[in-house]
């Protein structure tokens, strides 16, 4: 026969489990966050000029993010060609494709909607690591590469749903092992 109610310890070890995980991920979640990852490669079509290809997004659920401006820069001994912006809907909204000039090219974004998705593609002389900055009138945006954080802000149902059922196996394992102890415990 199960007890009426589950032991304190255990009654206590989830409820902290479960404070301590959704507090942590309330605050993932407010940090406003746009993920990058980058990749050079040569183009031989274009005289054997680098071809830098940005993709940004935004992990958020619930944020849009309002004038956002790109800036993408090369050093010193480095010049930009050409670039352009391709978004995937809801990605942003804006009339412009943005400028090149020099060795820098800018896209301000009027909107970048929770979950959109754009890539900047620029066309440049060398293999040098170009500089990627988000400049922003009101909200301080942070721009990182995919890490185990972001996994966490993009994943959380998912995670939050797994969780909820390890919680209930351990406690159906729980109960299970108790009856097995009492049925085994009692005289034949």
């Amino acid at each position: 026969m199960l007890p009426e109610s589950a032991p304190y310890w255990l009654t206590i070890l989830v409820a902290t489990a479960a404070w301590i995980f959704t507090t942590f991920i309330d605050q993932v979640l407010k940090t406003p966050f746009l993920t990058y990852e980058i990749s050079n490669e040569v183009k031989p079509e274009h005289d054997g000029k680098i071809r830098t290809k940005i993709i940004i997004r935004n992990i958020t659920e619930d944020k849009v993010y309002r004038e956002v401006k790109l800036i993408f820069g090369v050093p010193d001994n480095d010049k930009i060609y050409s670039g352009s912006i391709v978004a995937t809907q809801p990605g942003w909204e804006g009339p412009t494709q943005g400028t090149a000039a020099g060795r820098t090219f800018e896209h301000t974004f009027s909107e970048i909607q929770p979950g959109g998705r754009f890539e900047l593609d620029v066309t440049h002389d060398t293999m040098e690591f170009p500089h990627v900055q988000l400049v922003t009138k009101n909200d301080v945006i942070l721009l990182r590469k995919p890490y185990w954080l972001t996994e966490v802000v993009e994943n959380h149902n998912i995670i939050n749903a797994t969780l909820l059922l390890a919680i209930i196996l351990f406690v159906l394992g729980y109960y299970i092992v108790f009856m097995s102890r009492n049925t085994s415990n009692k005289p034949t």
